[in-house]
Formats: C-alpha cells, structure tokens, sequence
C-alpha cells in the first residue's frame, strides 16, 4: 500500500495541474485539501486540474475533498477539471452518481486556454432566450454545425425555463469552451424544482425541454444552492 504523495504544477494556461500517486484515504485526504486550499488562494492561477491517473484507490474520504474542492472553486466562478484514473478509482464516483456532477477530461492536454468563457446576465423576459441563442456566436468558430445545433436548442431551452418558472429579473449564462469540453450554465434566482419522470403522454403540452437536456447532452444536472444553477457538457 502506497501512501499518497502529490505534486503541483503551473500548466502553460496558467491552471493548477495536482498530480495524485497512491492512495487517497482519510490519511491522505487532510494534506491534499490543504494544498487545494492554498493554490485556490494563491493570486493569478485559474482552474485546478486534480490528476488521478496515477492513483491506485479512492474511498468516501476522496469523494469528500473533491465536493469541498468543486463547492469552493465554484463560489468563486472557477472550475475543477479532473483527469479520469484507473476503473477502481472512477467506479467510486458512478456509483455514487458524483459524476454526474463533475467535469472529467482523458488528458490534462484536453484542457485549452481560460479564455474561452462567456459569462452575462440577460433580462428575464420573453427576448431572453434569442438573445442566449445569439451570444452562442462568440464560439461558432471552434464548435461543429451540428454540434452546434444541439447546443443553441438546449441553451434555448435552459433560458426559456429559467424566465418561466424562477421569476427575478435576470438569468445568467455561462459559456466555457475547454479544450474540446463545452459547458453551459443557467443560473436564475428560482427556489430550484423536484426532476420527476415525464408524463406518459406522447401529446403533452409542457415538460419536454429537459427531455430534450436528457437526450442531446453528455451530462447534465441541477445545483440548487446558492442559487439554481442547470447545466449540461458535451464532449
């Protein structure tokens, strides 16, 4: 049994890469939140990229430093990325459905520049789905038509939801192009919502945008805390 040691680097887009070796227990767990919580505080480094790779086991403890990592990055409009480890180590976070709610990439290389992120508030009202639809156009250059297709729809969709049901007077987008990796984000002001199963009715006039999310993205979810936050990626 290895204990787990880790290392830090600055990648060239200027995130924090960890490297994990070992195996991440409760022994382990204590030291690397420490060193999430330094880099996360450190000035000038952007989304911390949690390598496991290289690591040989993984129990509840891990899965408890990643939520409290991604909950912290988050709060301060950051990402956590993770780069997917061996079966044993990624069996944790799908029976735990915790990957339903992470970004995972295969290669720290799938990671591209910070840059590529779109971030604004749209007013809550009837124009604001266009309008999401439109700001889309700032990443049409690096994303296929018929990716693209599918994203404008889902965005629509999101958008038209959040003006419905959240009430408030503004929606927020988020856009992040990473690598190959597109996430798009809808926060509103809205107490959030129970997913149930659609009605079994082939001609029901409401509840088909999240079949649409549930079909056409990669992964999907719903935050609901400090506000609602809906998301989906594809690959």
């Amino acid at each position: 049994m290895a204990p787990l040691a880790f290392t830090t680097a600055l990648t060239s887009a200027g995130d924090a890469l960890i490297s994990l070796t070992g195996e991440l227990d409760l022994s382990g767990a204590g030291p690397l939140e420490e060193e999430i919580a330094r880099v996360v505080a450190a000035d000038g480094i952007g989304r911390v990229l949690l390598d496991l790779r290289e690591l040989d086991f993984m129990d509840s403890s891990g899965l408890r430093m990643v939520a409290l990592a991604a909950r912290r990055l988050s709060a301060d409009d950051r990402a956590l990325v993770l780069v997917r480890g061996r079966d044993a180590v990624q069996r944790v976070f799908e029976i735990t459905r915790m990957s339903d709610h992470l970004t995972f990439v295969d290669d720290p290389e799938q990671v591209g520049p910070a840059g590529d992120t779109i971030d604004l508030e749209l007013p809550s009202t009837a124009s604001a789905p266009a309008q999401a639809r439109g700001v889309l156009d700032g990443i049409e250059d690096r994303v296929s038509p018929e990716r693209m297709r599918d994203v404008r729809l889902l965005v629509s969709e999101l958008v038209t939801n959040a003006v419905r049901h959240a009430g408030g007077e503004a929606v927020r987008l988020v856009v992040a192009l990473t690598g190959t990796l597109l996430r798009i984000e809808v926060h509103d002001p809205g107490n959030g919502f129970e997913l149930k199963p659609p009605p079994d009715d082939p001609l029901r006039a409401s509840g088909w945008g999240l079949v649409l999310v549930e079909e056409l993205a990669d992964r999907w979810g719903i935050d609901h805390a400090p506000r609602t936050r809906v998301w989906f990626e594809m690959d």
